[in-house]
């Protein structure tokens, strides 16, 4: 029982430091938009022409009814947005596999 608790408490260690930072995370989906303009006359009209974009976007949920809230991005911080999404998703399975070792420790107290 003591080897099995020990082994777990070192995994649990090892998730621990394998997290994102914390500080560097986006819970939010990233969004691109080609759009068109206001102006009938303008290329982006017509059926062959290529539209304006892309607009960059993430887009969050919020509250119980999960109103949706976009925040327009410059293209420049793209990739930096896309980095603190995948660290967001990280650091959630992290959590969860967090969670399951601390169940199991708690199992090995009971048994």
């Amino acid at each position: 029982m003591k080897n099995r608790k020990e082994q777990l408490e070192k995994e649990k260690k090892k998730l621990l430091v394998g997290l994102p930072d914390c500080g560097e995370i986006i819970r939010g989906t990233l969004m691109k938009y080609y759009l068109t303009c206001g102006t009938k006359s303008c290329h982006c009209h017509s059926k062959e022409s290529k539209k304006h974009g892309p607009y960059w976007y993430i887009a969050v949920s919020y509250g119980k009814k999960k109103k949706q809230k976009l925040y327009k991005l410059k293209k420049e911080v793209v990739k930096e947005a896309k980095k603190k999404i995948k660290n967001y998703w990280q650091l959630w399975e992290g959590l969860c596999e967090l969670s399951e070792k601390n169940i199991q420790l708690l199992r090995e107290v009971i048994l």
